[in-house]
């Protein structure tokens, strides 16, 4: 009987360091036999997140991107959004009351020093910027926070399905007006 030694490694991510432990096991005739079958299909063993591919990008926004419309109780809203092609979404809102606009803002996403971040312009004045808190790419659902503004220090962007996007503004805890949640249908061009 010809002995072979077949050689097993095993490796395991702990932080930034690597274990590995190797095992050595004689090989005799009902293993090779074995080896010789096709091996049952296993599934694919986890791999370790690449951190840069794990980096939330504007790409992850491509869920706002349209042009949608909606209503706050008197009020009408339209917004629309870019694509991110070019690593950038710019968004341009108007609220109409009474047949007039009451309101106009425009949204800018980018990213600056490895952070997503949104910069609002109410009535074309730059405001404060507001970065990346969660990103949930299963949700469609992105937290952009400003924790020392008073209102809003809070934009939550949710593609509720394929027709509908809500848009959530809320300040901090006892400031007015409250959250404000505007829900949005896709509008048929």
């Amino acid at each position: 009987m010809r002995k072979r030694v077949r050689w097993c490694l095993v490796a395991t991510v702990a932080g930034l360091g690597l274990t590995a432990i190797a095992a050595i096991a004689p090989v005799g005739p009902a293993q090779d036999a074995q080896a010789a079958q096709p091996a049952a299909a296993k599934p694919a063993a986890a791999k370790p997140a690449d951190a840069a591919a794990a980096k939330p990008s504007v790409a992850d926004l491509a869920f706002l991107s349209g042009v949608w419309q909606g209503n706050d109780g008197g009020s009408a809203w339209e917004s629309w959004y870019s694509s991110p092609e070019g690593g950038q979404i710019v968004g341009a809102s108007k609220e109409l009351h009474d047949g007039r606009v009451v309101t106009i803002d425009f949204e800018h996403f980018y990213e600056r020093e490895g952070t997503l971040r949104m910069t609002p312009f109410p009535f074309g004045k730059k405001s404060v910027e507001f970065t990346l808190a969660t990103l949930d790419a299963v949700a469609k659902r992105a937290v952009f926070e400003n924790p020392a503004h008073d209102f809003p220090s809070r934009f939550t962007y949710q593609r509720v399905d394929d027709q509908r996007l809500r848009i959530v503004l809320e300040g901090q805890p006892g400031v007015p007006p409250g959250p404000l949640t505007l829900e949005f249908t896709r509008r048929a061009n």
